[in-house]
């Protein structure tokens, strides 16, 4: 054989064993997210059943806000982790980020029509109503006037929720850093002040909400 043909050859076969890597690599992939996928869709099931076994106890039973967070964690976390294993856990949450800062605003928005308004003063209430109801916030209230809402959260049980589902890496993602970006759909002129929180190990989350 030639050197030409040998050359010629040679090239074939590294295009190949490219191929065939990149072909690996790409069912490698596939397969990280379907098990994450099939393990969200379980959980979806589980869930699913949970929610209509409510249901049947009372028609009037409603899910609550930290119900929600509940249910929505081990989905979320096995979709999360599967796109961790394959894109690297900085560039995971980056993505994540903007998809939860989307959802956030949306809430925002859908609280505001909700309560008929976006004050201070409807703003107060759903925290009260939606973010504490049944005692998933203690909240400690310090100032609360027509352009300021000033309070400490000094119990989370979102914090609880996260712990025990063994997500509490991605609790901070999930709920704490929503409330920025709730602000943006449900106000953009109320402003939102924060220097800690319980889920980061601070004994109490000091909210401290302004008017611009």
């Amino acid at each position: 054989m030639c050197l030409r043909n040998f050359r010629k050859l040679n090239n074939q076969l590294a295009v190949r064993h490219k191929r065939r890597h990149r072909d690996k690599q790409i069912q490698t992939t596939r397969k990280s997210i379907d098990n994450s996928l099939d393990f969200a869709d379980k959980n979806i099931n589980r869930q699913s059943t949970l929610i209509n076994n409510m249901k049947k106890e009372t028609n009037t039973q409603k899910i609550s806000h930290l119900k929600r967070r509940e249910i929505q964690a081990p989905i979320v976390s096995a979709i999360i982790n599967g796109f961790i294993k394959e894109l690297g856990k900085e560039r995971t949450l980056e993505i994540l980020s903007k998809i939860i800062e989307k959802d956030a605003i949306d809430s925002g928005r859908l609280l505001a029509d909700k309560f008929k308004g976006n004050s201070i003063s409807e703003l107060s209430k759903l925290i009260r109503e939606v973010w504490c109801d049944e005692g998933a916030m203690i909240i400690d209230v310090l100032k609360e006037t027509e352009n300021e809402f000033h309070f400490n959260v000094t119990k989370c049980c979102y914090v609880e929720v996260y712990k025990k589902l063994n997500v509490s890496e991605l609790g901070k993602c999930l709920s704490c850093d929503r409330d920025f970006s709730f602000n943006d759909g449900f106000n953009p002129e109320i402003k939102l002040e924060r220097s800690q929180t319980i889920m980061e190990g601070a004994d109490h989350c000091d909210f401290r909400y302004f008017k611009k």
